[in-house]
């Protein structure tokens, strides 16, 4: 997340919330007064919800349902832990952004990680239900965690929970599944302010999931880019709430939080995890760096991610990509506070703030519409002896997840925005992939049986100060000069800063990754998440379609005839684009693809048209022509070959 001006943008969003809204998220007034506690006392706050999660049954073929229950009826509770986990996770951007949701000041209520959540099961069997119109197949469940902290900073997150039995409501319209959200609803739910048009990624919905986002008939653009919840054309003609409803079938779920007494023993079993660096530590994440994917994209001439500033493409037309997330905690017991000034001003990209012009250490970019610190990380991928691929990314750095479940992390954060710039103690920094620029070009690296590492660096050129500040007695910052310079050729200062002993020693992870064949690509790798997805919308378990570069008349209304052999009633069939240039197919996300449907087995096969890749615009190499096709079961990854023509 990186909204530079998020006021302005849920001024919008509080126009569309109705006061009952509001007024189902108010506290209890049973409260027992305790507010004479100690600032620092340790406080415990549990947190409950009740919800069914389940499977949407009506992009199956009635014929094919039973079959899909029977398998569904075998899944453990892990499995279904697993899905009730993705629905929860869908609340988190509300719960870190609420300061914007409400006219009264409220802070941050950050939900800890989901080794600490606790899941009861409904003692009545899964069961198909009709909901909203929708075939589903439904488990209840009761979910519960402990929120550690100081009386303080619980108190300033959110003032009804300031005494032992206070309490809260935050109220969400959920989907009942919560998988392939982009597939069935669109842009409806996700808020895309502040970012570039297009970068919402299927596979990591819940970093943008608003479910307050409402109709817009217009994009309302300022100095910092969209600043609406929609900012991909064409825009959503559903409320995210209706989108649920129409599309997959939604609830209201209430998440109640409620101060309890502190408990030592319930406090040592949902901590995570005790603090023992005296100072800023950032530590990136191995885990989040291991869900790597491959994608195929193409880039327009004029693209900013060729930008010099950007410069993460190898060149413009189709390339190949390495998607992953990076995620920095701050395993210290103080802030990360990079001082930086309100970077939300008019004519922001020509008029910097006074810090960029003093310090050099925020240059603008030109695909986020807002500062970074261009100094952050590094990332490389190699394979064999290959020269590594290195990228130096910018980042905006900012505390968008608390980790650490434990007393000594705040439950708020000031540097929740690209305003004011920083990581909290006991809190991380993500960006995710699908962000522009969140991977490394590997178009020119070899395919197939190559296994390469891919290697995050964090602060690799030690700008950020891990330890403690240093400031002159008035307070103000002390700056010291680097040998480094800004784009423009600036001369870069940075914080003077009283630095931990091997600050450096936990600030590199790697990832062995293996690069899918040419043509291949996440799309046709087995489906993530413990097989959590099935029917013909998935982004997984495909198979291309040999050869995978046919030709057509660009343009032009293309018809074909597919058939296969198979005990399988069904198949999907996926028409994607093809590049000249690579001479590969492109398998092609849901969302990308000419066409996606289902095809019938038996001699006479399913009958269908497509309109053929026209020329790229101001491209002489992809004149149009092209396409591939990807074919996989209903679920499952055993698809039968298929033959069109």
């Amino acid at each position: 997340m990186r909204l530079v001006s998020l006021f302005v943008l849920f001024v919008l969003h509080l126009s569309s919330i109705t006061s009952q809204d509001l007024m189902d998220s108010q506290a209890s007034s049973s409260a027992i007064l305790t507010d004479s506690i100690d600032a620092n006392a340790p406080a415990l706050t549990k947190v409950t919800v009740q919800a069914r999660v389940g499977v949407l049954l009506d992009e199956i073929p009635i014929s094919e349902r039973s079959d899909l229950i029977s398998l569904l009826q075998t899944k453990d509770n892990a499995w279904w832990r697993q899905r009730a986990q993705q629905q929860i996770d869908l609340t988190s951007y509300r719960l870190t952004y609420r300061t914007y949701y409400y006219n009264q000041v409220k802070y941050q209520l950050v939900l800890p990680g989901h080794d600490q959540w606790s899941f009861l099961w409904d003692d009545d069997p899964p069961v198909v239900e009709t909901r909203q119109q929708h075939k589903l197949f439904t488990r209840g469940y009761t979910m519960t965690t402990y929120i550690l902290s100081t009386h303080e900073s619980i108190k300033k997150s959110e003032q009804s929970l300031k005494t032992i039995g206070g309490s809260w409501i935050e109220s969400f319209t959920l989907p009942i599944d919560p998988t392939l959200l982009l597939q069935r609803t669109g842009f409806a739910c996700l808020d895309e302010a502040q970012y570039p048009p297009g970068v919402a990624d299927p596979e990591k919905i819940s970093f943008l999931f608003d479910d307050t986002c409402d109709m817009e008939t217009s994009i309302v653009i300022n100095d910092l880019g969209c600043a609406q919840c929609h900012c991909t054309l064409p825009l959503p003609t559903q409320s995210c709430k209706v989108a649920l409803r129409t599309g997959i079938g939604s609830l209201n779920v209430d998440f109640l939080f409620t101060r309890v007494a502190y408990d030592s023993s319930i406090a040592a079993q949902y901590r995570a995890p005790s603090a023992n660096v005296n100072g800023a530590d950032l530590s990136p994440s191995d885990a989040d760096l291991q869900g790597t994917r491959v994608l195929y994209r193409y880039f327009p001439s004029g693209s900013c991610e060729r930008a010099i500033d950007e410069m993460c493409i190898g060149g413009f037309g189709w390339r190949r990509l390495l998607y992953f997330d990076a995620v920095d905690r701050n395993v210290g017991t103080v802030d990360l506070d990079m001082e930086t000034t309100d970077f939300v001003n008019a004519g922001i990209a020509q008029t910097p703030p006074a810090q960029e012009i003093a310090h050099g250490l925020y240059e603008y970019s030109s695909c986020h519409h807002h500062y970074h610190f261009r100094h952050f990380g590094n990332f490389s991928f190699q394979t064999g002896s290959q020269v590594p691929t290195s990228s130096k990314r910018g980042f905006c750095i900012a505390s968008v997840d608390r980790w650490a479940n434990a007393e000594w992390a705040p439950t708020w954060s000031d540097f929740s925005t690209c305003e004011t710039q920083g990581i909290t103690r006991g809190w991380s920094d993500t960006y995710q992939a699908g962000i522009s620029c969140q991977w490394i070009d590997i178009t020119n690296v070899g395919s197939g049986t190559n296994v390469g590492t891919l290697v995050s660096k964090t602060n690799p050129d030690g700008l950020l100060c891990e330890g403690t500040l240093q400031k002159y007695p008035n307070g103000s910052q002390i700056y010291e000069p680097t040998s480094f310079t800004t784009l423009s050729g600036q001369p870069v200062s940075k914080q003077s800063c009283n630095v931990i002993p091997n600050y450096a020693a936990n600030n590199q992870v790697s990832a062995s990754v293996i690069i899918p064949n040419t043509g291949a690509s996440y799309v046709t790798e087995p489906c993530l998440e413990s097989m959590q997805h099935f029917g013909p919308l998935r982004n997984c378990e495909f198979d291309g379609v040999t050869p995978l570069v046919r030709t057509c008349s660009p343009g032009q209304q293309t018809s074909l005839t597919c058939t296969f052999n198979s005990t399988d009633d069904y198949q999907v069939l996926r028409v994607c684009e093809a590049s000249r240039a690579l001479n590969t197919g492109t398998a092609c996300r849901h969302q990308d693809g000419l066409r996606n449907l289902l095809i019938q087995s038996g001699p006479i096969g399913t009958t269908f048209n497509f309109q053929c890749p026209s020329a790229k615009s101001g491209d002489s190499i992809e004149i149009g022509g092209v396409y591939s096709l990807y074919t996989a079961q209903l679920w499952g990854d055993n698809p039968s070959s298929v033959s069109c023509n």
